[in-house]
């Protein structure tokens, strides 16, 4: 990989590491304290900084070492970076799935990148692709149905509703749950296409899904030999 890609996944590692710490023992203190035994305010603060500190410590001892098996880390932690990224997009967001809807793109950006790296041909970029988008767009649904079910019930939909002439029960009902799930296809089907039209750019053309590919020249300097297994 070049300086300037080097110094971006840097940076963001540099941020993701102390992030998921951070909210790791912050929300894992707070939720013991809510279901299953009294845990201080002061100890679920502490809880905080423990985290963010660990992640500090963690940037300054492997930062490096990241960022040289960025293109190759084992999907396993790719997944679970994913999934802890998505969650807390999620949060910040508060439910509207526009956070995790990043975090999709921004996946297929890295999956793409991950494929012109380890020299895959056409065909291989656009199974993987497919499966990486079919992974972020069905993690985007999943995640908004239960918050879009749940969204049902607020007093601001149902005076929204009422003013419209629509009866509580109606918006609670198999009406409006059949709106929730439409809409969450619909941003299922969104999200797959823009994480991997994403992901084809990145890797490099812009060709149709499908069509195939040429692998990037192995001598690119763009392009070190690395696994994508």
């Amino acid at each position: 990989m070049n300086k300037m890609e080097s110094i971006v996944i840097g940076a963001s590692l540099a941020v993701v590491c102390p992030l998921l710490t951070l909210v790791a023992l912050w929300w894992g203190s707070a939720a013991i304290g809510m279901y299953v035994a009294t845990v201080p305010d002061g100890v679920i603060k502490g809880a905080a900084l423990v985290g963010l500190g660990a992640g500090v410590v963690g940037d300054v001892l492997f930062l490096k070492r990241w960022v040289a098996a960025f293109y190759t880390a084992k999907w396993a932690w790719v997944a679970a970076v994913y999934l802890g990224l998505s969650i807390i997009a999620l949060a910040f967001c508060m439910g509207v799935p526009v956070g995790t809807f990043a975090v999709g793109v921004t996946g297929g950006v890295y999956l793409g990148r991950r494929l012109r790296h380890g020299h895959a041909d056409g065909r291989v970029v656009s199974r993987a692709l497919s499966r990486g988008a079919l992974f972020a767009s069905a993690l985007t649904a999943l995640l908004a149905l239960p918050i879009g079910l749940m969204a049902l019930y607020e007093p601001i939909v149902l005076r929204a509703a009422g003013a419209l002439g629509l009866e509580a029960r109606t918006v609670c009902g198999p009406a409006g749950q059949a709106v929730i799930i439409i809409m969450c296809l619909t941003l299922f089907a969104l999200q797959f296409c823009s994480t991997r039209a994403a992901g084809l750019l990145a890797f490099g053309h812009s060709r149709l899904i499908g069509q195939q590919t040429a692998a990037p020249n192995a001598g690119s300097a763009d392009a070190p030999p690395a696994s994508v297994s």
